[in-house]
């Protein structure tokens, strides 16, 4: 059987997804459905972008606002204290009440929004390796328009052709020795409750866009694949309390998977072929859903910074939060030395500098020293894979444990 999962969206989202989206669940309570404007056009009310730098609130679950107000994100409750500054620009952000229209003082209903244009301040450090843009809209939107579901192939069925936009049509898997009786037509259902058991975002659903990076897509454009997120039908507009924003629905969530570019302002539209029941168009909103992605950084190394009783070994890795341009990398810029020199170790003669996606792996030409202290060199001209530099040089310092 040919299925294909996606790569950072579990079975058990995509179930609830197509659950979700045919009705499946028969005694969910209100929370579980949309008690939201079902009148069009859609339209988003808020857009959070998945942010390490929000990891530490479990109802978050790692989301950060980055478009609209929500009650639960952002926050304050003194006028022009408790927001401080946007991260992003630097103007003053003040606390302020969208229905009142006022600036206050009430915890409940205030929210850090820009003086001026009292929108939400835009994130500054989206994830870039598994980013997940996740859009809450007022409304439902129509499936069919949105969604793919895996066939019930048993290896008969033809290249790309494991997918239907139909959840009751899977024809391309037709009949033959290897497929059950009157299978042919059906979508992947292994629990045979009548619901497919997979599905996927089909492709041109959005567009992402990064600023001066044209190796990104094309021309700096990135229109979404088939299998780049998944529709979440649920919700009233709040986060359910076991689940937190990765609950928040009716939503689209966007899941590239390919990485994003660092250090770089990237814009996301939803196309105007997605629409509600009644055939709305989607309706851009008032201004761009903008995110400011992380920066390259080095996310850990072996052995480890200010390890003092590293293991004597020929090998050292460090691993980036982004995949690296091999092409950045050279043994005379990045590399180890002993700690208070200035030149590096000699690298092994075949393969002693390797780069593999986001790891650069040093194999020295001999094994270090025991009860020495090194120093791991990181140049600054390093970039990710779309040429976004490092910035400076960086230096991770260990010690070799004694004889």
């Amino acid at each position: 059987m040919t299925v294909r999962l996606l790569a950072r969206h579990s079975l058990l989202v995509g179930l609830v997804a197509s659950l979700t989206s045919l009705g499946g669940f028969g005694c969910a309570d209100d929370k579980s459905k949309s008690d939201l404007d079902d009148s069009g056009p859609p339209k988003i009310l808020q857009v959070f972008v998945l942010d390490p730098a929000n990891s530490d609130d479990p109802l978050q679950s790692g989301y950060a606002l980055t478009y609209g107000i929500h009650a639960d994100a952002w926050k304050c409750g003194v006028v022009d204290d408790d927001c401080g500054e946007d991260p992003n620009t630097g103007d003053a952000l003040i606390c302020f009440n969208a229905a009142a229209g006022a600036a206050t003082t009430d915890p409940l209903f205030g929210h850090c929004v820009d003086a001026a244009s009292h929108k939400t301040p835009t994130a500054t450090s989206a994830q870039v390796a598994g980013a997940s843009i996740r859009i809450v809209s007022k409304e439902l939107y129509d499936g069919k328009k949105l969604e793919q579901f895996a066939c019930a192939c048993h290896g008969n069925c033809p290249a790309g052709g494991e997918w239907s936009i139909d959840p009751n049509n899977c024809s391309a898997c037709g009949e033959d020795d290897s497929t059950t009786i009157g299978e042919a037509g059906r979508c992947l259902d292994l629990n045979n409750d009548r619901i497919p058991d997979l599905s996927t975002l089909q492709g041109g659903v959005a567009t992402i866009t990064c600023a001066g990076v044209p190796s990104f897509g094309t021309g700096g454009v990135y229109l979404t694949q088939q299998g780049d997120g998944y529709y979440y039908p649920s919700g009233n507009g709040f986060p359910p309390s076991a689940t937190g924003y990765l609950g928040l629905g009716p939503a689209l969530v966007i899941e590239p998977q390919i990485n994003l570019p660092t250090s770089t302002s990237c814009t996301i539209a939803v196309s105007d072929t997605v629409t509600d029941k009644d055939g709305n168009p989607f309706v851009p909103t008032d201004g761009s859903v903008e995110f400011q992605t992380e920066a390259l950084a080095i996310a850990g190394s072996t052995p480890e910074a200010d390890d003092d009783m590293a293991e004597v070994t020929d090998t050292v890795e460090i691993d980036f939060n982004a995949s690296i341009d091999p092409d950045s990398v050279s043994e005379l810029s990045t590399g180890v030395r002993v700690a208070g020199t200035s030149v590096f170790l000699p690298l092994a003669a075949e393969d002693g500098l390797v780069v593999e996606g986001g790891a650069i792996v040093l194999t020295l030409a001999a094994e270090l020293l025991p009860g020495t202290d090194y120093e791991i060199v990181v140049d600054g001209a390093v970039t990710d894979e779309y040429q976004q530099p490092f910035g400076a040089d960086e230096t991770i310092t260990f010690s070799t444990a004694a004889m």
